[in-house]
């Protein structure tokens, strides 16, 4: 069975946009301390360029859904003007007094993903220290920004055939490279 355009399975790394990173942690301020959900796009060329949130979005205690990441992604992979859905985003946020883990996806996360298919987390983190104005860089194959009082750490995990412990599905990161 042949591959689909947007799997992610072989990629070791993904280029994005420093406006496809700006436009995800724009949208995990404006709901916290909830979570946003999101799609993220490129012009053919496998370059995340551009990221936009779903409108419309059901959340609940644990998770946030939307069914607009099926209908996005109909239309785009269509050949909506040359437009392709890479994969979706979804934030994780958190407050300053909460203790900061590694950033992995949980389980209803890697659920949620079709095999082969790439999700974006943005960890939101609020802080009580002072405001920055817009700062974003990449180190270690994550990008991390940060934005007035937020700061933002941003990975990239695709899904991979088979099950790890405990029967979580598996899953591994994939490097984000910053582009202009």
């Amino acid at each position: 069975m042949a591959r689909r355009k947007n799997d992610f399975r072989d990629a070791s790394q993904i280029r994005i946009s420093q406006a496809a990173i700006f436009a995800m942690c724009m949208s995990a301020i404006e709901v916290f301390p909830r979570e946003t959900i999101g799609c993220v796009c490129s012009r053919g060329d496998m370059c995340a360029s551009i990221a936009f949130p779903y409108q419309v979005a059901r959340r609940n205690r644990r998770s946030v859904s939307s069914l607009s990441s099926c209908c996005f992604g109909k239309l785009l992979d269509g050949g909506s003007g040359g437009w392709l859905k890479l994969g979706d985003f979804h934030s994780h946020p958190l407050q300053y007094f909460e203790e900061i883990a590694t950033l992995e996806p949980s389980e209803d996360d890697v659920r949620s993903i079709r095999v082969g298919q790439m999700e974006i987390i943005v960890r939101t983190r609020m802080t009580r220290g002072r405001r920055h104005r817009w700062r974003c860089r990449a180190r270690g194959g994550r990008v991390e920004a940060s934005q007035g009082r937020f700061r933002f750490l941003v990975r990239a995990f695709v899904r991979m055939p088979g099950r790890i412990e405990q029967g979580m599905p598996a899953y591994r990161t994939i490097d984000l490279v910053l582009t202009q």
